[in-house]
Order: C-alpha cells, then sequence, then structure tokens
C-alpha cells in the first residue's frame, strides 16, 4: 500500500522484485492516482482497503505498507482485525504532533513546487493527472487533522495482536528511529528493522535489502 502522494503504479515499480517471491495485489487510495478526484481522509482509506481485501478474497493476507499506507494497515487491523495477517510497515510515521505535521505541510505547496522542483511537479502530474495539485492539497489536510488527532494511539498500539515489522530506512528524514522503535515495543508481536544506506523516497531505499528482510520474516 502506497504512501501519501504515491499510487499503486508507483508502488509496483518500485517493489517488481518481489514479483518473483510473492503474489502482489496494489490499490489506490482515495484521494491519489486513478482515484485522485475522490475525497481523503484515514477513514476512507481504510474502507477502501477494506473493500479491495473482501473483493480480492485477500483476508489473512501480509500488508505491506509504505510511509501512510503502514498507517492504514494498523488502523485496519484495529478496527478489523479478521481481515489482516502479517504487517510490514516502511517508513511509516507513527508519531504525529503540530510541529511535526507544520513541517511536512509546509513542502506540499503546488506553486513552489512548480517553480523551485519542476521535475517533481511532472512526476505528480504523471501519477495523478490533472488533479495533482489537489492531492497536494487534500494531503496537507490529511497530515493536519494527524497532527492535531493522531489515529494511532498508546493504546491503539497495545491492542493490535498481529505480528508487525516496523521498518525504516536509516538515513530517512521524515521518520525518526526513536518513534519506530518506540511503536515496535508498544505493539504486542512488534520487531524493529533498519535499511542502511537507504532515504525515506523509495526511489532511494535498498530494494535488494529490504527484499532480504521481508523474505525471512514472511
Amino acid at each position: 500500500m502506497h504512501g501519501a502522494l504515491g499510487c499503486a503504479a508507483q508502488m509496483a515499480s518500485a517493489l517488481k522484485p518481489l514479483e518473483n517471491f510473492y503474489n502482489l495485489h496494489f490499490l489506490d487510495f482515495p484521494g491519489h492516482g486513478e482515484r485522485a478526484n475522490e475525497a481523503l481522509n484515514m477513514q476512507n482509506c481504510v474502507a477502501a482497503t477494506r473493500e479491495f481485501i473482501l473483493k480480492n478474497k485477500l483476508a489473512g493476507t501480509t500488508i505491506l505498507g509504505y510511509s501512510m499506507g503502514g498507517y492504514v494497515a494498523l488502523l485496519l487491523a484495529k478496527s478489523n482485525p479478521e481481515l489482516v495477517g502479517q504487517i510490514i510497515t516502511l517508513g511509516t510515521k507513527l508519531a504525529w504532533n503540530p510541529h511535526d505535521a507544520a513541517k511536512e505541510i509546509a513542502k506540499l505547496n503546488p506553486e513552489i513546487i512548480e517553480q523551485k522542483v519542476p521535475q517533481y511537479a511532472q512526476a505528480l502530474q504523471k501519477l495523478h493527472g490533472d488533479a495533482w495539485k489537489g492531492v497536494l492539497e487534500k494531503t496537507a489536510i490529511l497530515m493536519s487533522d494527524l497532527g492535531a488527532n493522531p489515529a494511532l494511539t498508546d493504546d491503539v498500539f497495545q491492542s493490535i495482536q498481529h505480528p508487525v515489522l516496523l521498518c525504516l530506512a536509516s538515513e530517512d528524514a521524515m521518520v525518526t528511529r526513536e518513534e519506530t522503535v518506540q511503536a515496535a515495543r508498544m505493539l504486542p508481536n512488534g520487531e524493529f528493522a533498519e535499511i542502511f544506506n537507504s532515504k525515506h523516497p523509495l526511489e532511494k531505499l535498498d530494494v535488494n535489502t529490504f527484499q532480504a528482510i521481508i523474505k525471512h520474516y514472511v
């Protein structure tokens, strides 16, 4: 499951090497990709995942969630534990607060992106079509909501009984090692794995190492 500003096609491309070992299924969250014009919030993302699992008869499967996708996976495990097997998260920010939300929101101004990082603007348009600016605006609102009212609280972490592996790139500039390790400790069956020489963006991930971690865990 993809992260904020991502889509199913992006995940399929980034994780293509895993096709040699697993049957992979990808979905677009509301507000992203082919569903870019839909409303974006955590409830809709969880509902879309639930619908996708039921439609494709994937109950009990392993869910791999990148960034926001990991957050959605954990919320689904809380609301519908029967649909989830193991969970693997990658670069998922698990401790939100207003300060961190504001820091990330500041990076989502479409006009500034167009002016200063035109290649990124082009990449976003390729992923989401002409709705890409709206995707940025919706994501900013989502992050603001998470900063003010995090959906994953200590009580939620402690209630999730599924095996969960929290993975983090060693040079992730968005997610801290501390928050990831702390979440792993709160989860009854949580583990932590660090991917060295990697950063938060999927294109800067050591896919071979990540693949080895997954093969060992699943």
